[in-house]
């Protein structure tokens, strides 16, 4: 994170501009159907789990009517969460698969004093595996 927009209006000078930033970790609990064909080998999934969100930050110099300084701010809060994937990969020998796959991940927003942060993101996965010979 690297700026927070909701409190454009609050401070008249732009979105406050983050140090530090605001980080995610997740725990999941995920249910993945199958599908195969002579060519590809599909999955859809779905998640639901909790995450937990921690949030440090010093804005850069604000300046409000006649007065500059900092706004400080840090937290914790730990939040329920859910997520959606897909991925579809494909054989290219009989030891390695190409993967192409996506990820959807939301959580619910926590309070961090009188303001309210949620996270959510797109992922998008290109790889590989090299699986041993049958």
């Amino acid at each position: 994170m690297d700026h927070i927009d909701g409190w454009t209006r609050a401070y008249g000078n732009g979105p406050i501009l983050v140090a530090d930033g605001f980080r995610t970790l997740s725990v999941m609990a995920n249910a993945y159907h199958r599908f195969t064909d002579d060519v590809f080998v599909s999955y859809v999934g779905a998640g639901v789990g909790m995450a937990r969100h921690r949030v440090e930050g010093k804005s850069r110099t604000l300046k409000i009517g006649d007065v500059s300084g900092h706004l400080t701010f840090e937290g914790r809060e730990t939040v329920a969460a859910w997520q959606a994937t897909a991925k579809v990969a494909r054989s290219l020998a009989e030891t390695v698969e190409l993967r192409l796959g996506y990820r959807f991940f939301r959580t619910r927003s926590g309070q961090f004093g009188v303001d309210a942060l949620g996270f959510r993101t797109h992922d998008l996965k290109v790889g590989w595996m090299a699986r041993p010979p049958v």
